[in-house]
């Protein structure tokens, strides 16, 4: 492709994380740590004018996917709208959405008439009183529904995202891996990033390899799996003879900067180049004062000129996950 974005390292840069919103129904541990929290004033976060307009220039530079995330996209109103107009940009190739499940099910069939490609689920817990602990909320029968009600839309495979927290949910790991056996599933264990707390990474980190140990313990040898050129960071495996795939995000213990291909924008317009540093270029500031598109596309080439070539294994990012969008 003539026309595409790369990065200071050569990296070609394909898929845009973009959060909608800071704001969420849930108060994970992990993901808003701290008791009080300042949201993003409305008047600050990118329209859905702006939004498309900063796509639609992406996309003619090579963009081909775009996951939609948070805080919780779903409280964001009409998301269903903003789908539709991505979809509209024919080089887009994916729009997929990262949603905690709660409101799902009032939204499952909108998403998939809006034209969504897929989504992923966040489910740490099939515990209701450990899913309270992690999250604040008594609200796993709600995920769960909305699990159900993606699967009826015709949203397969659902990919579901777990967290393993020490001490937290890690006893449960073959439990959950066992979803992927009779479900089409993509079971995708995360490992703990420190964002917002080094204390609380320190205390509940847990190694992929761990996790993967563990189900083979139980299940036996794992089968490897190709992936596809969009596909994200996981490791891909299954249990032989399972309809679904489990897959392995080494975050911290063997993070795959050289391979990375994305970069996010923030609700209120800021362009991270690297989820594990604090640094941006804020976008939202050409925008509003009717940028063409020659200055955003030069914007958005800074802001890759400032992405590493790594990350620290061990970094401590002060702004917290829900701010970021993950």
């Amino acid at each position: 492709m003539k026309n595409r974005l790369t990065d200071s390292q050569g990296r070609v840069i394909n898929y845009l994380r973009l959060s909608v919103t800071d704001r969420c129904n849930l108060r994970c541990s992990y993901c808003i740590p701290s008791s009080q929290r300042n949201f993003i004033p409305h008047n600050e976060i990118l329209s859905y004018e702006e939004i498309v307009k900063t796509l639609a220039v992406m996309a003619k530079n090579g963009l081909q996917k775009v996951r939609l995330t948070g805080g919780e996209p779903l409280v964001r109103k009409d998301i269903d709208l903003l789908v539709r107009e991505i979809k509209k940009i024919q080089e887009i190739r994916e729009v997929t959405i990262t949603t905690n499940a709660t409101l799902l099910s009032v939204h499952a069939d909108r998403l998939k008439r809006s034209g969504i490609d897929r989504i992923n689920i966040s489910l740490d817990t099939l515990n209701p009183h450990t899913f309270e602990k992690i999250t604040g909320k008594d609200e796993l029968s709600f995920v769960l529904e909305g699990i159900q009600s993606a699967k009826e839309a015709g949203m397969t495979p659902v990919k579901i995202n777990t967290v393993i927290l020490n001490n937290i949910n890690s006893s449960e790991i073959e439990e959950l891996a066992a979803l992927s056996i009779e479900n089409d599933f993509h079971i995708r264990f995360i490992e703990l990033m420190p964002i917002g707390s080094l204390n609380y990474y320190e205390k509940h980190k847990l190694s992929a390899s761990f996790v993967k140990k563990t189900i083979e313990n139980r299940f036996g040898e794992l089968v490897r799996l190709n992936l596809s050129q969009l596909a994200g960071p996981a490791a891909m495996y299954k249990i032989r003879n399972s309809k679904g795939k489990i897959g392995f995000i080494h975050a911290m213990t063997s993070h795959f900067c050289a391979e990375c291909n994305r970069i996010r924008l923030t609700a209120d317009g800021h362009i991270r180049p690297c989820l594990l540093e604090d640094s941006f270029v804020d976008l939202k500031e050409i925008l509003r004062k009717n940028a063409d598109d020659k200055e955003i596309l030069q914007r958005i080439k800074y802001a890759l000129t400032q992405k590493a070539s790594a990350h620290d294994l061990i970094p401590n990012v002060k702004t917290e996950m829900a701010t970021i969008g993950g």
